[in-house]
């Protein structure tokens, strides 16, 4: 079986929710690798607009990066990102370089509002597509709006967005209520991705061979391999200069 690829782990310790300090982080990125993740991209939350996720930027999200890299000893690979979210300004955020893509590439992982979606959501998916780049919509199955209306997701995905689910969800961490909705996606075709969202190493770790295991029984090993190896693979070719390691800029 091939290593996993972690394309939304909030690896980095001090930057947002994730883990506090580097002992924690560094744990993480131990159970990471005993799990069979061989790729994690470290992506903090970004939300414009104010607060304190509002600094990490590409290029403070790269220096912390780099920083724990000179202090850890792995056999993982390291790549840098954000989970950005969803702003009027988020394409000119990412032209500019301040708001942080997956590795560099034209993927990255866009969050959205918690109770209320974004008016015209689909509009702003179709001018980010149109503009070269490639929206990942984080946890959908945890947004109560689209247990109401399934309609504007379906939109974004038709006008080009991809869509990561949380190994949690599939493996009923999140609930019933997460783990029924993943399900529903999943019979649609609408999951293109199954990524950790890892903040610490009980209630949110980096595990995601249980949610592999549990997809290949229920959706055979075609839908299991696209999910956790082709599409997240397909970023990963993306990223010619490989993990930050061996280019930091």
């Amino acid at each position: 079986m091939p290593s996993f690829i972690d394309i939304h782990c909030h690896l980095l310790p001090g930057l947002d929710d994730g883990p506090s300090g580097f002992e924690t982080a560094a744990s993480m990125l131990e159970m990471a690798a005993a799990d069979g993740i061989a790729h994690i991209f470290t992506t903090p939350h970004f939300q414009p607009g104010g607060g304190a996720y509002s600094t990490n930027s590409k290029e403070k999200i790269i220096s912390a990066l780099s920083g724990f890299q000179s202090r850890v000893n792995t056999v993982v690979n390291l790549y840098y990102g954000a989970d950005v979210r969803i702003s009027y300004d988020i394409t000119a955020r990412i032209e500019n370089g301040e708001a942080a893509t997956l590795g560099g590439s034209e993927f990255f992982l866009l969050e959205l509002t918690d109770h209320v979606l974004v008016p015209n959501v689909e509009g702003l998916v179709f001018n980010m597509r149109k503009r070269g780049f490639m929206p990942i919509i984080t946890h959908p199955e945890r947004y109560g709006y689209f247990l109401k209306d399934m309609a504007p997701l379906r939109l974004m995905r038709e006008n080009g967005a991809m869509v990561q689910i949380t190994a949690l969800s599939v493996t009923g961490g999140f609930g019933r209520s997460a783990r029924k909705r993943w399900r529903g996606r999943l019979e649609e075709g609408m999951v293109d991705f199954v990524a950790t969202d890892a903040h610490n190493t009980k209630g949110r770790p980096p595990v995601l061979s249980a949610a592999y295991n549990e997809i290949k029984k229920e959706f055979g090993d075609k839908a299991a391999g696209k999910i956790f190896f082709e599409n997240p693979h397909m970023i990963l070719e993306k990223i010619a200069s490989g993990p930050l390691k061996n280019n930091p800029s």
